[in-house]
């Protein structure tokens, strides 16, 4: 939409609206003064109708429909050139980082859940609810700690319980994410109706995913680059170690995990890759040049992934030293692999889905040049 159409529907100012984008990272919002310098030293905006500008527009007038229908909000990767170089320091990366948050949130289901997330009051309740169905678990399967002998973490909690609510957090998970992200891209898609089928442009939106290729073209903040395939790439390898260990004791009838396994190599692969660009991540979040509002929302996945990854690989010392300690260790990294998973429709997680699909209808408008998809 133009913004000589935007002014048309300026009535349908949102008050509501602008304070979200104001309290998750845009707080310097209003001082825009609409110079367009952002939009011209943004290596990623397109020549037609470009971004950010029109995004700084439509957020301080409040045109909510907008903005929750604008695709152009994920084709920012937030390298920081558009806030470095701003006069009035309105830090437009920022103000789309909080667009896609309240995006995220506006499209989740279920509704409540997503909107609740993104405030760090209810953090305590997120916490609580996987650390009582533990709980619940333990006591109703009258599970019980092993005083001594070596450590087997199926002679704490049978793989077949673990696997039986991984399965039952995954599907939901899956769902959620799927059918959010989903109606994301029919409502961002449901004017255009002469755009290219889905599936070619999934296809070719899913190499530009694969390979960063749109977050490469970020110069200004490159290191982002960096940590993001890193992390990316690592916890991939963190679900194929997941998946293999499944087949190990499902498939193949292992009684036990093999400590040296191939299962514990890909996921010591996996933390290889995730520590360092967890590392990059907050370094370079620490020792930025153009600051910017941090919300526990920017942190959450960050370090409960962290938390993760420290908890399996403090697992693997443990189990090898036969430590009965490793029994707490493994209740605690359960729990947070829940969160991990249950919660990823809300966290930055969801952003990979979002992302994908806002790129998949952009390509299938011409709106990304073909060359940046290859």
């Amino acid at each position: 939409m133009s913004v000589v159409n935007a002014r048309r529907n300026a009535v349908n100012f949102d008050d509501s609206f602008v304070r979200d984008v104001i309290k998750f990272g845009g707080a310097d919002l209003k001082v825009c003064m609409q110079c367009s310098i952002c939009t011209v030293v943004c290596p990623l905006s397109p020549d037609s109708n470009p971004f950010p500008r029109k995004e700084m527009i439509w957020s301080q007038w409040g045109l909510k429909e907008n903005l929750l229908r604008d695709p152009d909000i994920w084709m920012c990767q937030e390298c920081g050139e558009c806030s470095k170089q701003c006069p009035r320091n309105a830090k437009p990366g920022s103000v789309m980082t909080a667009l896609r948050t309240v995006t995220v949130s506006h499209y989740s289901w279920p509704r409540f859940m997503g909107r609740a997330f993104r405030n760090w009051w209810f953090l305590p309740v997120f916490t609580l609810v996987p650390i009582v169905l533990f709980i619940l678990v333990y006591y109703a399967f009258k599970l019980s700690i092993p005083a001594s002998g070596p450590v087997y973490f199926s002679s704490f909690i049978p793989y077949n319980l673990v696997d039986a609510a991984g399965i039952i957090v995954g599907i939901f998970a899956i769902f959620s994410l799927g059918y959010g992200s989903w109606r994301y891209y029919r409502e961002i898609s449901a004017e255009n109706k002469s755009r290219k089928k889905f599936i070619p442009s999934a296809a070719s939106t899913l190499a530009t995913v694969l390979l960063h290729t749109r977050f490469s073209k970020c110069i200004s903040n490159h290191n982002r680059y960096y940590s993001h395939i890193l992390i990316f790439y690592g916890f991939i390898a963190l679900l194929l170690a997941t998946f293999i260990g499944a087949l190990e004791i499902h498939v193949f009838g292992f009684r036990h995990l093999l400590l040296f396994g191939v299962q514990n190599i890909i996921g010591d692969l996996g933390l290889i890759l995730i520590l360092p660009g967890i590392l990059i991540a907050v370094v370079n979040r620490a020792s930025s040049k153009v600051p910017k509002k941090e919300t526990y929302y920017d942190w959450y996945f960050l370090a409960l992934l962290a938390l993760v990854v420290i908890t399996g690989f403090a697992l693997e010392l443990l189990r090898a030293a036969d430590s009965v300690s490793a029994y707490y260790v493994y209740a605690s990294h359960l729990i947070l692999v829940f969160m991990l998973i249950a919660y990823s429709p809300y966290s930055k997680f969801a952003h990979v889905f979002y992302r994908f699909f806002a790129l998949t209808y952009l390509e299938s408008i011409g709106r990304i040049p073909t060359q940046e998809i290859a």
